[in-house]
């Protein structure tokens, strides 16, 4: 059996590496596990798309890295590394778990440890890394104009007396955001932007401290089809141009394919599978995720072809809340029904981990062992 092995240190090609990526929220009596156990890595100047329906805990791995959770206790295992610093070093001494009678218990003050990470990451988010959020204009403060946000970000970055000259920067880069008229939009307040102007302020003000990572949380979400595709080739060509890696998040698996070269796939706080888009999404590997088929097929049917069977997802709050001694994936596997008696008792109640079925190709699920793509 060839697993994907964990390592305990941070490669020097990678300007993210997460290791084994623990969030639970106290919630009703019960903990839901958002992001339970997450691996995965970004190489310098990679582009990596994570993937998975809402709830599959793909933006709170991200929040998670940068300390943005909201919510008791947060992040409780786990090691992540951006560029070459360890930002959730430490939290082993902060936070312990136990599990009794069945019954996850979380000890130690974490508000210790959240102090430590927030001043280690103080020096990163911007500089190393930039995020762009699922919601521009929320992310925008409403009363201050588009150039005294750009000016004060760029006077965080750089000092005082970059932000007194800010124009004489912000207005070449606004224009390699393709605004017409920069100065213009410098006067302008977000409640006076469009959808398409708030989401190119955003990636501004994401690349003013040149970062090595950009991460962009459902960049297109609310747009239209039009605006979508603008956006996204004016990513792609920052990408060309910049040279920086980025971790796009989204549903929508024609993206990934058009704009990354790899492909995580999450389901119920979980990764469960991963590998170059190629094989991933466009089918060229012979072996998918029963889940992943799921998705490529959920994203087939929205072209409204007669042929096109509905999908039925269920929820995962459940999964999520309960957890799982088996495949999380389980309960909704199209495979179950096809397996004899063993083979179903060993997928509900051992979990699979992320077997290698290519050179760079991860699937956790029972029913790929000795698989290749």
């Amino acid at each position: 059996m060839d697993l994907l092995q964990p390592t305990s240190q941070h490669p020097a090609s990678d300007i993210l590496t997460v290791q084994d990526l623990k969030t639970y929220y106290h919630k009703n009596g019960a903990f839901v596990r958002a992001v339970d156990g997450v691996s995965l890595n970004v190489r310098n100047h990679a582009t990596v798309g994570i993937a998975g329906e809402s709830g599959s805990g793909k933006t709170q791995t991200v929040l998670s890295i940068l300390g943005l959770t909201e919510g008791s206790p947060g992040v409780i295992g786990g090691q992540a590394w951006i560029d070459d610093v360890n930002v959730l070093e430490g939290l082993h001494h902060h936070c312990q778990c136990r599990i009794i009678d069945g019954q996850l218990h979380i000890v130690k003050d974490l508000t210790k440890f959240r102090k430590l990470q927030e001043r280690r990451l103080q020096d990163l988010r911007g500089n190393k890394v930039a995020m762009v959020f699922q919601e521009p204009k929320s992310s925008l403060s409403p009363y201050f104009s588009v150039g005294e946000q750009l000016r004060e970000t760029l006077a965080a970055r750089y000092g005082r007396e970059a932000g007194k000259n800010y124009q004489e920067q912000m207005i070449p880069l606004l224009e390699r955001m393709q605004f017409a008229a920069p100065k213009q939009i410098l006067q302008k307040y977000p409640h006076e932007l469009s959808g398409g102007e708030s989401q190119r302020v955003m990636l501004a003000l994401a690349l003013i401290g040149n970062p090595k990572l950009l991460i962009a949380d459902e960049p297109t979400t609310l747009l239209d089809v039009a605006i979508e595709y603008h956006i996204l080739e004016l990513l792609a060509s920052l990408l060309a141009e910049k040279k920086f890696a980025l971790l796009l998040i989204t549903h929508n698996l024609a993206i990934l394919k058009h704009y990354v070269d790899e492909v995580v796939i999450m389901f119920a706080g979980k990764v469960i599978e991963h590998g170059p888009t190629a094989k991933v999404i466009d089918g060229s590997a012979p072996v998918r995720h029963p889940y992943t088929e799921v998705l490529h097929h959920a994203a087939v049917s929205l072209g409204l072809k007669e042929s096109a069977k509905p999908v039925r997802l269920g929820p995962q709050r459940e999964l999520t809340v309960k957890g799982t001694r088996g495949c999380c994936y389980y309960s909704r596997c199209r495979l179950k029904d096809r397996l004899d008696p063993a083979r179903r008792a060993h997928c509900s109640n051992e979990e699979p981990p992320l077997l290698k079925v290519g050179e760079t190709h991860y699937i956790a699920c029972w029913e790929m062992e000795g698989q290749v793509d």
